[in-house]
């Protein structure tokens, strides 16, 4: 009986080791950028824009904070937002969920265009 405490204890212990590893990995500069790279080419493809980021951030403990982002219009070649920094405040239970809601939203140095 004890064995199987121990092995439960075991398991439960690196299942939370890799938890708190991938959330580490969330803070580490290479793999934002990676990630960044990804959410914006498929944020393009959808919205048929040219979305880029410079810089990402993520700020304690789940704010978003995104430096240079630039959406042009591919069809009109019009630039529709050019923002030097951005911030969003995102709820962590709807994460869990696959869905993302954000709460706040703070824009610095924002040049927006609605298009139409």
């Amino acid at each position: 009986m004890k064995k199987i405490f121990k092995y439960g204890a075991w398991a439960a212990g690196a299942i939370v080791g890799v938890l708190l590893l991938l959330a580490g990995l969330l803070y580490f500069p290479p793999f934002q950028r990676w990630a960044v790279k990804q959410v914006a080419e498929y944020a393009s493809e959808k919205t048929g824009m040219d979305i880029s980021v410079g810089q990402v951030r993520l700020e304690f403990p789940l704010d978003l904070g995104l430096d240079d982002v630039k959406v042009i219009d591919k069809e009109k070649r019009d630039t529709i937002a050019d923002i030097g920094h951005a911030v969003a405040r995102v709820r962590f239970w709807p994460l869990l969920k696959k869905r993302v809601e954000i709460d706040e939203l703070t824009f610095k140095q924002a040049k927006i265009n609605t298009s139409d």
